[in-house]
């Protein structure tokens, strides 16, 4: 049984936070919020979203799906939802599938080949997608080459690297934070784009960044995930871009904006999934009620009260004891 149980930090008021941003959240707590206010449910962001939660408002309000975002739902019950309505997706809606790495999404496309969109699949890690480049090489734009530098899988990066090194795009793959990725980088260092090198967080990264502090774009910077590039944030807290800081979900990046509040973007916060903690005391109560009923069942099984009263036993004392 889950026994997980969130709610908002408690510096953080809910009266100030964009509710319509939880559409994007796939905190449980985001959802059970966004019930309440039905009104603020943005039915795009809501067809994207992969939460079980986000699901079932989906399942139950089908005429309210934006199919296009569907697409791009990386939750299987989501693509099931799409084999049920193939009649709602339109050709130019199909990019979405392309890009989304679902192993159902992968087989519904593999099902459907004249509909990918190769600029779509050119971000997509998974391994299913990088067979079908692989097989259909000849299909990639300009475009989709330069999206290819994005794609985290090794594979990709491999091919990039010892057969098709003139079409790397050095911008998009500065922000690339795979180990592979990395390692290019580091042997092409005149090659990099520092501003997204910057929103990197891969270790190797941060030291690269770190030995060329003044390369530093500090606004992709305060985006940074790296527990270092928190630490060099609070060395340089005049450098803090706290538009993207309310975006940054890393413990450390919200404890300076609770110390911050006045420089806060809520709007950006409100999609932070970062806003959220575990609710213990509530998860608590939720096990001790559970071991409570459990413990009422086995006590007043009626196997047991017969047995007590075939002893001479009586009801009452049964049920004072």
């Amino acid at each position: 049984m889950d026994y997980d149980m969130y709610k908002l930090l408690d510096w953080i008021r809910l009266d100030k936070l964009d509710i319509a941003e939880f559409s994007k959240s796939k905190n449980p707590e985001a959802m059970k919020i966004l019930r309440k206010h039905p009104h603020d449910m943005n039915w795009v962001w809501l067809s994207s979203n992969p939460s079980p939660e986000a699901f079932e408002l989906l399942d139950a309000n089908k005429d309210l799906i934006e199919w296009d975002k569907l697409l791009q739902n990386q939750n299987p019950d989501a693509i099931q939802l799409i084999r049920q309505n193939m009649n709602k997706i339109h050709t130019f809606e199909w990019y979405g599938l392309s890009s989304n790495p679902c192993p159902d999404a992968m087989k519904l496309l593999r099902e459907n080949p004249d509909k990918i969109y190769w600029y779509g699949l050119a971000k997509n890690p998974c391994s299913e997608a990088f067979e079908l480049i692989k097989e259909n090489l000849h299909c990639l734009d300009k475009f989709a080459w330069g999206w290819l530098s994005t794609n985290s899988n090794p594979d990709i990066i491999k091919l990039l690297k010892e057969e098709n090194r003139d079409k790397i795009d050095w911008c998009w793959m500065s922000s690339n934070p795979s180990d592979e990725a990395l390692q290019l980088l580091k042997e092409n260092e005149e090659k990099i784009w520092w501003d997204r090198l910057s929103e990197n967080p891969h270790p190797e990264a941060i030291e690269l960044l770190k030995a060329n502090k003044a390369k530093i774009d500090w606004l992709w910077f305060s985006s940074n995930l790296h527990p270092e590039a928190i630490k060099l944030l609070k060395e340089n807290e005049d450098k803090i871009a706290w538009h993207w800081l309310s975006s940054n979900p890393h413990p450390e990046a919200l404890e300076l904006l609770k110390q911050s509040p006045d420089k806060i973007n809520y709007h950006v916060l409100s999609s932070n999934p970062g806003i959220f903690e575990r609710d213990y005391i509530e998860m608590s109560k939720k096990r001790t009620m559970i071991i409570l009923e459990d413990f009422l069942k086995n006590v007043l099984h009626p196997r047991r009260i017969i047995k007590f009263l075939e002893l001479g036993g009586d009801m009452d004392d049964y049920l004072i004891n």
